[in-house]
């Protein structure tokens, strides 16, 4: 093992080094160390002496020279170790943030760790990523510009609407930006006294990390001629099934300082306050978050408007809008246009025609009989689940490349291969006419701009 010299010039990003000043019984609480971060929670990892086994220890407070386990029954022997004695002398090696916990349980000893260069590391990753998709605003695969009902996803991608009335806001993209973004979501009211919000839901796979952490929220936001006072922010856990969420996350509607009441088995982890709007953009933070509840399976973002009085054609303006972990607000992360297209698209799919060009949109199929075709549907990455489609029928077209093309007589589906992989999506389109077990393509039927959409979103 590299030793990391005992000192509080160590920096926060590195794993810490630290010896026992005071003997340790199964029962003890308080840790007497000789060097203790700056961090106020998160874990011991005590190296074994001749009388003693390895042992996990979670820690959620600390002095200048002592940590403290929240009691013995929890903080003591995580991982499957088990709280035991520790003599005085014995090395520790501290991880200051929670979710290092699991960077630490892929070692067997603690030889393996090298305390200069993979705390700093792994933090510095974990801290400088977006855990939000689309965050400033850049890909609108659906469209451009709506005038949504509630719990739709329906602009930006990766962002669901809600709305106290359905078509009480329209949606748009808009080049009314702060330094560093291409577009920003511009939200406009059209029904007075009609609030809304915007929310991101956090799939389970990638929110897992953040349980037991701290993360902080930041976005970029103003209004004109001070239209909208006020939005408000939180994040929220979800404590059901994972990845089965309720995507309306607001159960009933409340403002002037006055959180919304949320949905079932969502549980807010800030306290949300007034966040006031001028004409100029500005960003927001909320910082040090404690994801701390029970059971975390998906995370949520929401930001929406607190204000109750709310005249027609008032609008705001959203854009750079980040999650990152650690107890501070880091600098937006910004990601390739092609990074953050995939990143959707394991969500959302558009498929659309040129023009009216008759343009393939499928892989080579066949005819299941004379009434139907089937053929992989082009995909560049996963989707999260088996989607939906949105699409007209009549839009498309059989093709042999031999007669004319077979105009669908029936809505365009979706049908997954014998196995239900998300990974490979075939559309079905009806016809009348085909040739039984024909090569055939699926294509546009020279209509302008026909369009079909794959959705897996949570």
């Amino acid at each position: 093992m590299a030793d990391a010299t005992p000192t509080s010039a160590l920096a926060f990003d590195n794993f810490f080094s630290a010896t026992l000043t005071g003997d340790l019984t199964a029962s003890s609480t308080d840790i007497l160390l000789d060097n203790v971060p700056t961090a106020s929670e998160g874990f011991l990892v005590i190296e074994p002496d001749s009388s003693s086994k390895r042992e996990v220890i979670y820690y959620n407070s600390k002095t200048a020279l002592k940590v403290v386990c929240p009691d013995a029954s929890t903080g003591r022997g995580q991982d499957g170790t088990s709280a035991t004695t520790h003599s005085t002398g014995v090395t520790v090696i501290m991880a200051p943030i929670a979710a290092f916990y699991e960077a630490l349980k892929s070692f067997d000893a603690m030889d393996d760790i090298e305390t200069e260069d993979i705390g700093a590391d792994a933090l510095s990753t974990l801290r400088s990523q977006n855990f939000l998709i689309n965050g400033n605003m850049d890909i609108w695969q659906r469209n451009t510009s709506a005038t949504p009902n509630d719990d739709v996803y329906c602009g930006a991608d990766r962002w669901n609407f809600l709305t106290e009335t359905n078509g009480a806001w329209t949606v748009a993209r808009d080049t009314d930006v702060p330094a560093g973004s291409r577009y920003s979501m511009k939200l406009t009211n059209v029904t007075l006294n009609k609030q809304c919000a915007i929310v991101q839901i956090i799939e389970t796979a990638n929110a897992k990390v953040l349980d037991d952490g701290t993360v902080s929220l930041s976005f970029y936001a103003k209004t004109t001629s001070s239209e909208i006072s006020n939005l408000r922010a939180a994040i929220l856990t979800w404590g059901s099934t994972a990845d089965s969420v309720t995507s309306d996350v607001i159960s009933s509607w409340a403002q002037n300082g006055t959180d919304p009441t949320w949905a079932a088995n969502w549980t807010v982890e800030n306290t949300p306050s007034n966040l006031a709007l001028t004409n100029s953009w500005a960003r927001y933070t909320i910082e040090n978050v404690a994801i701390d509840t029970a059971t975390v399976n998906n995370i949520a973002v929401v930001i929406w408007v607190d204000d109750g009085t709310i005249a027609a054609n008032d609008d705001f303006w959203v854009t750079q809008v980040q999650l990152n972990y650690g107890s501070t607000a880091t600098p937006y992360k910004h990601r390739t246009y092609a990074e953050e297209l995939a990143l959707c698209q394991r969500y959302c799919f558009q498929m659309k025609t040129n023009g009216t060009a008759q343009t393939t949109v499928s892989g080579m199929g066949y005819a299941a009989g004379t009434g139907r075709v089937a053929a992989m549907a082009p995909h560049p990455v996963p989707f999260r689940v088996v989607p939906t489609i949105t699409a007209t029928g009549t839009d498309w077209q059989a093709a042999d490349g031999v007669s004319a093309g077979l105009n669908g007589t029936g809505t365009l589906i979706i049908s997954t291969d014998p196995a239900g992989n998300e990974a490979n999506v075939i559309l079905s389109l009806n016809v009348s006419g085909a040739t039984s077990k024909s090569p055939y393509i699926i294509r546009g039927d020279g209509g302008n701009n026909r369009q079909y959409i794959l959705d897996a979103e949570l």
